[in-house]
């Protein structure tokens, strides 16, 4: 049984590119690409420079045993997103605060992968921020400690 001119909009994966592999998450989703896990962080490094922005690495959720296509996944989310879940403390008083809560459920993420038998990284980037970025949201970024270390000198 066959259907004339139809016509998929994802072209299929090739037949030998596992799913989560390197070849099929290049693919597909993961449009960053970097050479050396070093390499990534230098571009995160510079990412958080130059919008102002702070990333925290959330989890990296382990690797099933039979699942061989890649060897680590790290997710990393806006530091304005918040890493927990919701916060147990009730305050006694309810005072005002001159800065407000530094979490608002930014959606930006940043899911980065390395894969056996090659030292390349890929990385999905979600960055749309459901906040300021740039010189407003400086005062909701933490100092580096390369920015620390020269403030003390």
């Amino acid at each position: 049984f066959t259907i004339p001119d139809y016509d998929t909009a994802v072209p299929p994966a090739p037949a030998d590119a596992a799913v989560g592999s390197f070849e099929y998450d290049l693919q597909h989703n993961y449009q960053l690409r970097w050479a050396s896990w070093d390499a990534m962080r230098a571009w995160m490094k510079a990412e958080q420079r130059d919008k102002s922005i702070e990333f925290l690495r959330k989890e990296s959720p382990p690797r099933h045993s039979s699942n061989t296509a890649w060897d680590t996944t790290t997710v990393y989310i806006c530091a304005r997103q918040g890493t927990g879940g919701k916060s147990r403390y009730h305050p006694k008083n309810s005072w005002e605060r001159k800065i407000s809560s530094k979490r608002t459920g930014c959606p930006c993420r940043l899911t980065v992968k390395t894969y056996p038998g090659t030292a390349e990284v890929l990385g999905f980037y979600k960055a749309q921020h459901s906040h300021a970025t740039g010189d407003e949201n400086l005062k909701y970024t933490r100092l580096d400690a390369e920015t620390r270390a020269e403030i003390e000198k």
